[in-house]
């Protein structure tokens, strides 16, 4: 639940940050692997400078694979809270930058269009759905493969 809560914007996720908060002050170490991976990811995302002791506390799990597996919401959230975060490192389901960031809607350069013609060089193919030179092997392959019997016959 706390991995899908943020995929909600209407709700308000400090209940759930207290609650992750709380939940591994109770349980530390007994808190079960897959619940110290959406604490993790909830506090890296969305928690304050002092969640990141339960971060570096978390990494020393019993169960070694949690370190691990949080590795990257440690850096994430190490990140974020710097002010170095990229847009390519957040990850969030619904394209929304974390709190306090300003990224533009596309992170992708958008090239003017140009006026000038445009013609293809003949080393260029057209662009094509279908890899038309796989599917004439592959029917030449079926046709040999059909005409074997045949002349095995005769």
């Amino acid at each position: 639940m706390l991995r899908k809560v943020e995929n909600y914007p209407s709700i308000d996720i400090a209940p759930f940050l207290d609650l992750a908060r709380s939940y591994w002050r109770e349980h530390k170490f007994s808190t079960p692997p897959r619940t110290c991976y959406g604490i993790a990811r909830i506090l890296s995302r969305h928690g304050s400078k002092e969640d990141q002791a339960i971060l570096a506390e978390m990494k020393n799990h019993p169960t070694k694979e949690v370190g691990f597996v949080i590795e990257p919401d440690i850096d994430r959230m190490t990140k974020r809270l710097n002010g170095t975060l990229k847009p390519s490192e957040w990850h969030d389901a619904l394209g929304r930058p974390p709190e306090g960031y300003d990224w533009p809607q596309t992170t992708k350069a958008v090239k003017a269009p140009s006026t000038a013609p445009t013609t293809s060089t003949p080393s260029e193919a057209p662009a094509s759905s279908t890899p038309w030179s796989i599917i004439v092997v592959l029917i030449a392959a079926t046709l040999g493969l059909l005409w074997l019997p045949l002349k095995r016959r005769s």
